[in-house]
């Protein structure tokens, strides 16, 4: 739990690193999930070597690279892309990219893979499946209601599970 509290944390600050200095404070009574103008609604996938969380534009990756070491990263979505399949983030600091999957395969899971960013110009980047995982939804728990059918953002839908 407090992995999640920490990345649920960690979103937030970052949410508010990239909106405007100007952003007004919610007037009380307003939705406490609105923090800078945000509304913080998302996903997460949960797989056996990390966990993604996405929300909109940006997202939280918390995961084990291939040496062993644990890695947190902020991730921004790559809005220039227009993928049918999928969606695409890349790390802000290393520039390494991630695609997740938009629809769940047959099982249930969805694809997330991971691209190495280029050491120079003549190297080819080549795409490798990181994990299969498992979708989580802010707010719905195991097995609720508002489980997505896919995690496409232009086509927000849901199944009752």
């Amino acid at each position: 739990m407090t992995r999640r509290r920490l990345a649920c944390f960690a979103l937030a600050c970052l949410a508010l690193a990239f909106n405007s200095a100007s952003a007004q404070q919610p007037a009380a009574g307003d939705d406490p999930t609105v923090v800078g103008q945000l509304e913080h609604v998302g996903w997460g996938l949960t797989g056996s070597r990390g966990r993604h969380y996405v929300f909109g534009g940006l997202a939280m990756a918390d995961y084990t690279d291939s040496s062993g070491q644990r890695r947190i990263m902020a991730l921004q979505h790559e809005e220039q892309i227009n993928d049918e399949r999928y969606l695409y983030y890349r790390e802000l600091r290393t520039g390494h990219r991630w695609a997740f999957a938009k629809r769940a395969a047959g099982d249930g899971a969805y694809g997330v893979y991971f691209q190495l960013a280029p050491a120079n110009a003549t190297d080819k980047p080549t795409w490798v499946s990181f994990h299969r995982a498992r979708i989580e939804r802010a707010g719905a728990g195991q097995g609720s209601v508002g489980v997505p059918v896919s995690i496409d953002p232009s086509r927000e839908q849901t199944s009752s599970r």
